[in-house]
């Protein structure tokens, strides 16, 4: 929930509490500069571009790319709106656009842009207001999924178990056979917890919420307690944990990262051969600290990008010979970006694949560039 503006105290202006209307306005407000780079978001702004304060560690300013037409198609050349502004001052009304998000997908929008000029009349950058449309067609859409999810997803694990507890039944049942039975019980229990797992982290983590995460957290210390539970949960696996002697805390929440470093883990584990450990990177820089779990698997399919981190995404390759529900990256993307971070993938050098992931450190914050 937005937080409260009063304007009672005696004296108070209203441009005292604009700067906070701003900041938690339900429209997305921005500042470009002439180069594209963003250089002020409001909360709404940055939900709907995926930005966050993880952009900070790029050192670089994310600039705007190319704005398209609503059903995706390129303007012509100079027809692009805030191209044509930046070069004439033509403002924008209430275009139905689709504009590229940071983390490589695309939101749809209704976009008003003005011109921001010096004294001499130049125009120096725009100020940008990004409305939501896609939002409604993509909560219809999660609705259907997840009866879709709960009637095929969580109904598999449960009619194997209760199959197999009614061959636990007969006495006459083989000790080894009931020793398999136990055991496949036991995992489908496994992949039911970590189903409801998803499922309640789903249903409790918004983007736009703006949950405050300012407990310290230590990111080796839960990779090394992920890594040691994978590990029992996969007899016969090794998970290395890698990581400098001091590193520093990170602002976030202990269940939500250990939901995923395990998540991460057990993906790399099912996906590599036994042979090869899977190995969690702990990696700092001056604003947060990384965490990346690499395997040597057969990496990932040739054309694979940020639709991975869609609800119920898998690969054609993928879905082939694994199971799966395709939820474990975007739960953890969606992890990941309530407690003010960013995810990625991508191949391992020499072979495999790494998902990693960064959390700002504990005085870190800001949304200006």
């Amino acid at each position: 929930m937005p937080d409260p503006v009063s304007v009672a105290d005696s004296g108070r202006r209203i441009r005292d509490v604009l700067p906070a209307l701003v900041r938690q306005a339900p429209v997305g407000v921005g500042v470009v500069r002439h180069d594209r780079s963003i250089a002020y978001r409001n909360q709404e702004l940055t939900r709907l571009l995926r930005l966050g304060p993880g952009l900070l560690a790029d050192r670089t300013p994310w600039r705007l790319p190319p704005i398209c037409h609503a059903d995706g198609e390129s303007f012509a050349i100079g027809a692009e709106p805030l191209d044509s502004l930046l070069r004439s001052g033509t403002p924008a009304a209430g275009q139905s656009v689709t504009v590229g998000r940071r983390d490589g997908t695309i939101a749809q929008a209704s976009v008003t842009m003005t011109p921001i000029v010096d004294p001499a009349g130049t125009v120096i950058g725009a100020i940008m207001y990004a409305l939501d449309v896609g939002a409604a067609h993509e909560a219809a859409s999660l609705h259907t999924a997840f009866a879709e999810v709960i009637a095929h997803e969580l109904r598999t694990p449960i009619t194997s178990i209760y199959g197999g507890t009614q061959l636990l039944l007969d006495e006459r049942l083989p000790a080894d056979i009931r020793a398999t039975v136990t055991a496949d019980i036991a995992a489908e229990a496994e992949r039911l917890h970590r189903l409801i797992e998803d499922l309640v982290a789903i249903t409790q983590i918004e983007p736009s919420a703006n949950q405050a995460f300012t407990e310290p957290v230590l990111l080796q210390r839960l990779a090394e307690s992920a890594a040691h539970a994978e590990e029992r949960r996969w007899p016969g696996r090794r998970v290395e944990v890698h990581a400098p002697v001091d590193v520093p805390a990170v602002r976030a929440d202990d269940g939500y990262t250990t939901q995923v470093l395990r998540n991460l883990i057990a993906n790399a584990i099912k996906y590599s051969p036994p042979s090869e450990p899977v190995v969690v990177r702990i990696t700092t820089d001056e604003y947060g600290v990384a965490a990346s779990v690499l395997d040597r698997g057969p990496g990932f399919p040739a054309g694979t990008g940020a639709d991975a981190f869609h609800l119920f995404y898998r690969s054609p390759a993928v879905a082939a010979h694994l199971t799966g529900t395709g939820m474990g990256l975007y739960v953890a993307r969606s992890l990941i970006e309530a407690q003010g971070g960013r995810i990625w993938l991508r191949d391992r050098v020499g072979g495999g694949a790494e998902v990693g992931f960064w959390l700002p450190a504990l005085d870190i914050g800001g949304t200006a560039e």
